[in-house]
């Protein structure tokens, strides 16, 4: 630490020390309250001080191969969710085009109707819309 040293208060009485040290010095970004006034003198400044060098953002701790990891992980995802929503696009389209040509997954708009080879069993539980967009899409997501 240091002393800070004031001149005599009368005239040939003696100065008046005072020590710096952590208990009189407040640092860069300290708040004073509760505090009528102060007396302060300004001490270690400039841009060559600890406090100051020491003040910098701290560097990445990513390496440039975890960095590139994340990059190529955020693409896979992005490509994964496109191709998802072109297949769940291209189903609902193929659907509707071929609703009554899929009779073999149990798709007819008439409920009555039999199945087309086997004329003796009873009129199965016809499906009559196809699957939207999101149940595609979703039913996609869990297979990919």
């Amino acid at each position: 630490g240091g002393v800070l040293l004031f001149p005599p208060i009368a005239l040939g009485g003696p100065s008046v020390e005072i020590p710096l040290n952590a208990d009189n010095i407040l640092l860069r970004g300290a708040v004073l309250r509760n505090t009528e006034w102060a007396i302060g003198i300004s001490c270690f400044t400039g841009s060559d001080t600890k406090l100051v060098q020491n003040s910098f953002e701290t560097p990445s701790k990513f390496s440039q191969l975890d960095k590139l990891m994340n990059q190529t992980v955020i693409m896979i995802v992005v490509i994964m969710a496109v191709s998802i929503a072109y297949l769940s696009t291209y189903a609902v389209y193929t659907n509707n085009a071929l609703f009554e040509k899929l009779w073999y997954v149990g798709l007819s708009s008439d409920v009555d109707r039999k199945w087309p080879y086997l004329q003796d069993l009873d009129a199965p539980e016809w499906e009559t819309s196809t699957s939207n967009w999101f149940q595609l899409f979703f039913l996609y997501v869990t297979l990919l």
